[in-house]
Parts: structure tokens; sequence; C-alpha cells
């Protein structure tokens, strides 16, 4: 004859491992260490019918359930158990990790079915989590300026994010050589070049919020992202708040922490921009942007190039570009690179003194399965070595499934 207590064995220890897969091992242990004489028998019981023969049965995923259930507490008020399971999705693992906007939709859907106030409670609940984990930040709700943007091509959409203190003209020369076989968007962060200036502080979540808001304007579907020094910020912000807007991302000669002395650094940027104007800093933009080989070579065009961009730069506006400042002094993406699932490529100049090979690296400690390629170049790769920048992009780009 089979053991019944065999059986119940088997699906108890089933069940439990789905328990920890679902909710994550520091609180199943905190919950089993409450087990006791008492509540033992029940424990028992939802281990092995809820957690091995309800979330074990093959008919759904496990993104799925956690969906699910998040629209049940709602539909029930169990506003204890939607946090734990808001909790829990957000730090599932990658198969079955919820984003701030599937749990965005979830609540708006139950909104319409469950209620509003039920929905408001949970928009706040949801809200306090992700601020939290640094997903979610208090100046998400200032309304994205028009920016300025540039499309040509054919074929893929590999939208382009310029540097700090540049604008769309920047990726000129990756353009040229792109749109053979891509669509390139390009655009003006706000602040910067033609796009609309709005009044700071800002903030990289804003930034990637911009540009969220203009890939669903103007792309079909998801893109390749590509954003280098602030740009490159942006993409490690957008890919984290907007992962379904995003097919890959590109980070090239950025950070994802500054720490101090480096917060003194911008600090004190900032407040000479304001007082003096940009002019004040660009000589200093300027060096750390390119190699002294490229600021001299006249006879290849980097000369004229770095005149060019010196222009621009000194013609920004300096409350603009301060607040630009200021959201790259505060990114910390450290935690939150942990959410990237989406194929990334890192680019460091191994020359590039604003943005050390050591940061390049931290980035792709950072991020699941992320890789790093270099350039003999600068901060400003993607002018100074366009060709070898593009032909890095291209490769990683027809990797990508």
């Amino acid at each position: 004859m089979t053991d019944p207590n065999n059986h119940q064995t088997q699906d108890y220890d089933a069940g439990l491992l789905n328990r920890r897969r679902v909710l994550g091992n520091a609180w199943v242990d905190k919950s089993l260490v409450n087990v006791n004489d008492f509540n033992g028998e029940f424990q028992n019981l939802i281990t092995r019918y809820a957690w091995n023969e309800v979330w074990g049965r093959p008919a759904f995923g496990d993104k799925t359930r956690r969906l699910m259930v998040l629209s049940t507490m709602i539909a029930l008020k169990a506003y204890e158990e939607f946090t734990l399971h808001v909790r829990a999705g957000l730090d599932g693992p990658p198969e079955s990790r919820l984003t701030p906007d599937d749990i965005k939709e979830v609540i708006i859907q139950a909104a319409i079915y469950c209620g509003v106030p039920a929905a408001n409670h949970a928009f706040s609940i949801a809200g306090a989590i992700l601020r939290e984990k640094g997903l979610l930040t208090s100046t998400e709700s200032k309304l994205s300026p028009k920016l300025h943007w540039v499309r040509e091509g054919q074929g893929p959409v590999v939208m382009l994010s310029h540097a700090l203190g540049c604008d769309l003209s920047m990726w000129d020369a990756v353009t040229e050589r792109l749109k053979q076989r891509f669509t390139v968007l390009r655009y003006d962060a706000r602040g910067h070049g033609q796009s609309a200036a709005p009044a700071g502080p800002y903030s990289m979540e804003m930034l990637a919020d911009d540009a969220a808001a203009l890939i669903t304007a103007q792309a079909t579907g998801p893109v390749h992202f590509v954003g280098l020094s602030m740009g490159g910020m942006t993409a490690q912000a957008l890919a984290v708040r907007h992962p379904q807007l995003v097919k890959s991302i590109t980070i090239s000669n950025a950070a994802n922490f500054y720490g101090e002395p480096a917060g003194a650094m911008w600090r004190g940027r900032m407040s000479t921009v304001l007082s003096q104007g940009v002019a004040a800093v660009a000589e200093g933009a300027i060096q750390r942007w390119f190699t002294p080989e490229f600021i001299a070579d006249t006879a290849g065009g980097g000369a004229a190039r770095v005149a060019t961009l010196r222009q621009k730069l000194e013609k920004l506006a300096a409350e603009p570009y301060a607040a630009s400042c200021g959201a790259v002094a505060a990114i910390d993406f450290r935690s939150s690179n942990q959410h990237i699932t989406c194929p990334t490529l890192v680019i460091a100049g191994t020359r590039d003194e604003a943005t050390p090979l050591a940061l390049s690296e931290a980035i792709v400690s950072s991020i699941p399965g992320a890789q790093i390629a270099t350039l003999p170049a600068a901060h400003l790769s993607a002018v100074e070595q366009p060709q070898a920048f593009a032909a890095l992009l291209e490769t990683f780009l027809d990797g990508v499934k």
C-alpha cells in the first residue's frame, strides 16, 4: 500500500520550494519561525495545497499568478498580503519579476472592478515600496517637456541619448553609419539643444520618463537605447522604469553611482555655472571630453569637432545645465540595476578620466548578463571614435534576439 504520509511530505517539500521561489527565502524563513503546535497543521495544509497544488499547476506561469494575487488582494482589501506580494514580485527571479508598470496596470484595472478607494490605497502602498527601492521618485509627476528629435534611416529603431552639455549632433558620425541598417532616433534632452528647458530641479528618473514618452510617441515598439554619459545614466533608469520600451540598452562612458568627493565636485560645478555661466566650465569639460591628440587634430577634423561642441556647450543656459548636473550627481542605480533584464552592452573609454574604466566595470557587475567593451578614447568616445563605436553597436545589436 502507498504511504499517505510520504505523499504529504513530498507535497509539503514541493510546496515549500514554490513558496520560497515566489516569496523569497527571507520571508519564508521568518514565517517558519512562527510555526508552533497550535498553527502547525494549518501551515502544513496551506503549504501542500496552496503552494504545491495551486501554485504548481501548469496552466499559468508564476508571473501571471503574481498579477492574479495582486488583483485579488485589492478586491479583498487585504492590504497586508498585497504589500507582501508587491515586494515579492519586485524582488522575484527574472522570469517572473514584476515591473512598476505591471503593478500599475493591475491597480488601474482593479479601480474599475474593485472601486477607486481600493485602488487609491493600493497605489499608495505600491508607490511607497517603489520609492523605497529607488524605482520611483516624488518628482515623477512633472510633465515631460517638448523634446526636439530627428529620425533617419530604416530598420529596427536605435535611439541615441547624448552627454551632459551636448545635443543630438554629438551623434552625427555614428548616425551616418547606423542609418544604413537602422532607424536612428536621436533627441535633445530637456534643457539642451532645441528641447524645452523647464525649471529644475531635474532627476534621472525624469530624464528616463522623457525618453519613454518620446519612444511611445515615435516608435512602434521597443527600441535599442544607446546613451553616453548622462544618456547612459538615462538608459539605466529607463530599463528599470519602462522595461517594455527597450529591446536592449547600451551604456557608454557612464556611472551607476556618485558618492563623495564626487558629490562635492558636482555641487561646485553647479555653483560656478549659476554664478558665472556655462562658459566658465567649458575648458575643463573639453579637457575631460577628449584626448589631447583629438583636440589638436586639425588634419583629421578633430579640432573642428571640438570647436563646434565647445560652442554649443557655451551657449547653454545656466539653470537647465545646473539642473542636469544635479540629476547626474544624484544617481544611485547600484540596487535597481539588478532588475534590468534586457541585453546590455557597456562601453568604456580606456583614456576616460571623467568616468574611468572602474565605473563601467561597476555597472557591468550590477546588471545580470551585461557585457563590456573598450575603446582607446576619452569621455566622448562616440565623437572621438565614431566608426569603432558604431561597429561595437552593430556587433552587439546583431546578437540581440
